[in-house]
């Protein structure tokens, strides 16, 4: 280490510098460093939780090993080329993408990252403490919160050297546990080979479903990338960089999915996959917990550090260490507030926000590896504007928004079988007044009811508002009119905040209803496919000439919502009419009009 150096490789330290050049005293490490950091940070739950996707989309092993692999193909070769602008730079890559945006125009990626890094952070920590709170059942939410996030930003404080160390072990020990994960589910292979698939559409729709889903979490790292390799020497190679990066991130990500993926199958009535973990791995499913409370905490601490440079090309005139702690603070304050329903508070956000990585990343690259603009004092002496780079950036931002409807429209006729029976699809009897009517994408509301929003469908019937909500509210009557529905057990009475455990013939799930209006509306919502959120809205209302209009409603949430959303809920609405008669006809039969 040069002695003029103030930082250098000390990793008791903390680190003095933000987003300032690094000087070439300060270049430390080897490439191969980055293996080791992107190996720990994709060795966590978020990916073992993707890991599920195919199955509950039922998708075929071989078909789904093939998308996950390209996915994480295609995804860690964006993160390792990311990566590679750093030695030379000496900048992290938010402040990298100044020479393309000016410094003013930066403002605005930057402030995206710091919205996404702050809500991982969040979700992180609220998977994490969910696995604590698995391990030790009679711990507190908030003190298992508590406890995750002061490691974490203490860790933060401290900066890029002791982050590198941190990585460095728990690739070490990530490894070995989900090594041992991957054996053991390996070992009830005849419970994996008698699995047999029941495909939610065409396997190419399914397919690229996956492949989207792999590619966009491994790319969505990007945006850190230079953040964690700008120390390097400067003459250190692009080529090797790219090849570390790639093979850390990438490997790590897709066998940790396919361990989820296996899990899936062994355990499919778990309650949630970290309960599913910890029901397949038997004797070792204590380490296995163990392994998505570490694996939180290393993708949380990337998360957080991030989250500091990125206020920091905000030019917010704060030390990073205080940034780190303010960071941390938040990201409790909101887990708490958001942790009983955080996959409907924060997944819709998450999601939006990963439209801007593409194209904010497109700018980028183009800049740096196509026009060649690589100089350090490029990104440090950016004017305020430079209205190319915003420019490209509308309208890739743009295409990236629209792209997504182009992608729905064929995969929805290989997915126009599909059957979501959970609180939907009955067998189609006559009798009575039914005329089901379509208002497919509407954003209405009624008086005092619920914002119908998404995919709704509605029928009538000639028994009154007050008997079809007797039958709707009374949750023992389902299995009667919903064929699919074997029980339903409700923790409290039929009223808002009210969970329970809703079996059916593909599985029992977990349920809450997140609004009732008594006499009017409610809202149930579950987990069907995971990283998403299914809610069912429905509503009775006086209708036309005497007769009562009952309608049901989707909308698909999470981080997946927008795009499995976009595939199915036009099917799943399409559904609804037959169930809504078969509710009407129990209606009526109770006012004695069948």
């Amino acid at each position: 280490m040069d002695e003029s150096a103030r930082y250098g490789d000390r990793v008791a330290t903390p680190e003095p510098y933000s987003i300032e050049h690094i000087p070439f005293a300060e270049r430390h490490g080897h490439s191969r460093q980055l293996l080791w950091l992107w190996l720990a940070a994709n060795l966590t739950i978020a990916d073992y939780a993707l890991g599920f996707l195919p199955v509950a989309l039922g998708l075929p092993i071989v078909p789904a090993l093939l998308a996950l692999g390209l996915g994480n193909i295609l995804g860690g070769l964006v993160l390792a080329w990311s990566a590679a602008m750093g030695p030379a730079a000496g900048y992290p890559q938010m402040f990298i993408g100044r020479r393309a945006f000016g410094r003013v125009g930066g403002y605005i990626p930057a402030a995206l990252n710091w919205l996404s890094t702050a809500g991982w952070f969040t979700v992180n920590t609220i998977l994490g403490s969910f696995a604590v709170q698995l391990l030790l059942p009679g711990v507190p939410f908030p003190v298992a919160a508590v406890v995750l996030v002061v490691i974490q930003t203490l860790l933060v404080i401290y900066g890029h050297n002791l982050i590198q160390a941190f990585e460095r072990y728990m690739a070490a020990i990530l490894g070995v546990l989900f090594a041992i994960a991957a054996v053991i589910a390996l070992t009830h292979g005849s419970t994996i080979s008698a699995w047999h698939p029941k495909p939610a559409g065409g396997t190419l729709a399914l397919f690229a479903i996956v492949l989207a889903a792999s590619f966009s979490y491994i790319m969505s790292w990007s945006p850190y990338a230079s953040d964690y390799s700008r120390y390097l020497p400067e003459i250190t190679s692009r080529s090797y960089i790219a090849i570390y990066v790639f093979a850390g991130a990438a490997v790590a990500s897709f066998l940790t999915e396919v361990v989820g993926m296996l899990v899936a199958i062994i355990a499919p009535g778990a309650s949630s996959s970290i309960a599913a973990l910890k029901i397949a791995m038997g004797g070792f499913g204590v380490l296995a917990v163990v392994a998505v409370i570490l694996g939180a905490t290393t993708a949380n601490v990337l998360n957080l550090y991030s989250n500091t440079i990125s206020a920091k090309v905000l030019d917010v005139r704060l030390p990073r260490w205080q940034l780190a702690i303010l960071g941390g603070a938040l990201g409790f304050i909101v887990a708490l507030v958001g942790y009983q329903n955080f996959t409907q508070n924060y997944a819709n956000f998450l999601v939006a926000l990963d439209y801007w990585i593409m194209p904010w990343l497109a700018v980028v690259l183009l800049d740096y590896y196509v026009f060649k603009h690589r100089e350090p004092m490029a990104f440090s002496g950016a004017p305020p504007w430079n209205r190319n780079g915003p420019i490209a950036f509308a309208i890739g931002l743009i295409v990236s928004v629209h792209v997504g409807e182009v992608f729905h429209r064929p995969a929805r006729l290989l997915v126009r079988r599909r059957r979501f029976r959970l609180l939907h699809r009955l067998p189609g009897r006559g009798g009575g007044l039914h005329r089901p009517q379509s208002r497919p994408g509407t954003a209405e509301q009624s008086d005092g009811g619920i914002g119908m929003a998404g995919q709704e469908r509605s029928v009538e019937t000639n028994a009154s508002p007050q008997a079809v909500w007797r039958v709707w509210s009374d949750t023992s009557t389902w299995p009667e009119w919903n064929p699919d529905v074997q029980s339903i057990t409700l923790d409290g009475p039929f009223a808002t905040g009210t969970s329970g455990t809703m079996k059916t013939k593909q599985g029992t799930r977990q349920v809450q209803l997140t609004e009732v209006l008594p006499g009017r509306s409610f809202r149930l919502e579950t987990t069907v496919i995971p990283l998403t959120r299914f809610a069912f809205e429905c509503r009775v209302a006086a209708g036309p000439a005497g007769n009562t209009t009952i309608s049901q409603g989707i909308r698909v949430g999470g981080p997946l919502g927008g795009l499995v959303g976009g595939m199915m809920s036009r099917q799943i609405a399409d559904t609804f009419p037959r169930l809504l008669q078969g509710l009407a006809r129990k209606a009526e039969a109770g006012e004695g009009r069948s």
